[in-house]
């Protein structure tokens, strides 16, 4: 009989106090600006959430080029990712070319289309499309 009672109360209790098992909506992620300054321009890439802040490191492909020195912040609940490439190596990349960003390590050469479309790691951000920099 008290068995009974407590599968009943704990019934009670989990129907009126329902869990909140929501789906978390993805966040949006996109290249935001594009600027240059002196030598360098600035990539800055925004999320609708905040980027996680632990020990891997964020990269991002523009093509065949690498780039991994950034700077994080979050505000307003929004992350902001500002990738700095010398002026050069930006010059040099190609209209067209594919943008991925990634949260740690990927091999060279993993498909990051595929990774995109199955890893929460992997997001593809579009098409490269070297536009006039505002500085």
């Amino acid at each position: 009989m008290g068995k009974t009672i407590f599968l009943l109360l704990a019934l009670t209790i989990a129907f009126l106090n329902p869990l909140k098992s929501q789906a978390q909506s993805k966040a949006k992620i996109e290249i935001s600006t594009i600027k240059q300054k002196g030598e360098t321009v600035k990539v800055t890439v925004s999320s609708s959430k905040p980027f996680i802040f632990g020990s891997n490191k964020y990269i991002l492909h523009i093509g065949d080029k690498i780039c991994s020195h950034y700077e994080q912040t979050k505000k307003e609940g929004k992350g902001y990712l500002a990738f700095l490439v010398p002026s050069s190596e930006y010059k040099a990349l190609t209209n067209g070319a594919n943008i991925y960003l990634t949260y740690g390590h990927v091999d060279e050469d993993a498909n990051l289309e595929a990774l995109s479309k199955q890893n929460a790691r992997c997001w593809a951000l579009g098409t490269f499309n070297k536009v006039p920099l505002t500085k």
